[in-house]
């Protein structure tokens, strides 16, 4: 519980900017995050997204951007799992040139998952949760693409680069942290070229997966029902707190992860 507590001291709710994106102002590091996929690093440096059942965080120093993705919504926990996830960077910079990092990757095991939980299963948290840790242990490699999505490079995850990466799952809420260089080339000349005080556009977004795939699949037959209209949909409240959403239908787990936020990296004081 005292987890949870932080995470609701930790989020603040920002109004949009009037271009489609959040605006969002990083927070000056004094200090290293620690890229371990627990979320009590960013207490007092997350934003909640009400829309899309996210809380957002960044932080920066001279030399690197730091991100924090934590929902509990879990059909975007399905989706970011089963379909993978790229962050998208586009610096407002001359220099800059946009990358994207893939991870999760795609999980070819996806059938399995979307069958995890049965109807009428008692313990539908704990077999979701342990499944998955399950596949977060599959998840051993990132990749850096181009705007086409073509693979630059792949990199496992503890390779000594300068990205870092981490997930976690703890008290049913995904926590993804990242670590990324603001002006050292990632591969070739993939280079954000940002300094504090530059502006990125960071984008999210996941692969696709429609229903149509898992028509007449055994193993997906497990959707429709099989995550429990009670776990199907539950995201943080506003102010961060598990809930579930009794309005939201199994379309929702089939829905594209696609949202964008515009980064003002903090200057030291």
């Amino acid at each position: 519980m005292m987890k949870l507590k932080f995470l609701i001291l930790g989020i603040l709710i920002i109004a949009f900017s009037g271009c489609g994106d959040e605006l969002i102002k990083s927070n000056w590091l004094n200090s290293e995050i620690i890229i371990d996929g627990n979320q009590l690093d960013w207490q007092g440096k997350l934003h909640y997204l009400e829309e899309k059942h996210t809380a957002v965080g960044f932080a920066n120093n001279s030399d690197y951007l730091y991100i924090c993705i934590v929902t509990s919504d879990t059909g975007m926990i399905m989706q970011a799992l089963t379909a993978g996830l790229t962050t998208w960077f586009d610096p407002q910079t001359d220099n800059g040139k946009e990358f994207g990092v893939q991870y999760p990757l795609l999980n070819e095991d996806r059938y399995s998952f979307m069958n995890v939980v049965k109807p009428g299963n008692n313990n539908k948290s704990e077999i979701f949760s342990n499944r998955i840790t399950q596949l977060l242990k599959k998840q051993t490699e990132f990749r850096i693409v181009k705007k086409d999505l073509f693979p630059i490079t792949q990199n496992y995850l503890e390779d000594n680069t300068e990205v870092k990466i981490k997930t976690g799952f703890q008290m049913d809420q995904f926590v993804l942290e990242m670590r990324i260089p603001l002006s050292i080339n990632i591969v070739w000349d993939y280079n954000l070229s940002l300094k504090p005080g530059n502006n990125v556009n960071i984008k999210f977004e996941s692969g696709e997966i429609k229903r149509e795939q898992f028509a007449g699949n055994k193993q997906g037959s497990g959707m429709s029902g099989g995550m429990g209209g009670g776990q199907r949909g539950s995201g943080m409240g506003k102010k961060g707190q598990s809930q579930n959403n009794g309005n939201n239908t199994g379309k929702r787990s089939f829905e594209k992860i696609e949202f964008a936020v515009d980064v003002i990296l903090a200057e030291d004081n």
